[in-house]
């Protein structure tokens, strides 16, 4: 074996290139979880703040009606 093997410097690049692609792949696909499972929350509490405004709307208009005044 010498060193002047340009097939075996060939492969010896392929595997590392493999290797660090196997290393880095996983890691991406794990911040994109993490980055989507946070946009899930976000979206989820921006939702339930407008259902709790909308719920406090109606029961100002109710309190501005007197006494008696419902919404159906």
């Amino acid at each position: 074996m010498t060193v002047n093997n340009e097939h075996g410097w060939a492969s010896i690049d392929f595997i590392m290139a493999f290797i660090i692609i196997l290393v880095i792949t996983p890691s991406i696909i794990a911040i994109i979880e993490e980055r989507m499972d946070t946009c899930n929350y976000t979206q989820e509490i921006a939702e339930a703040k407008i259902l709790t405004e909308n719920i406090a709307k109606r029961i100002e208009k109710v309190y501005c009606g007197g006494n008696g005044c419902s919404i159906t």
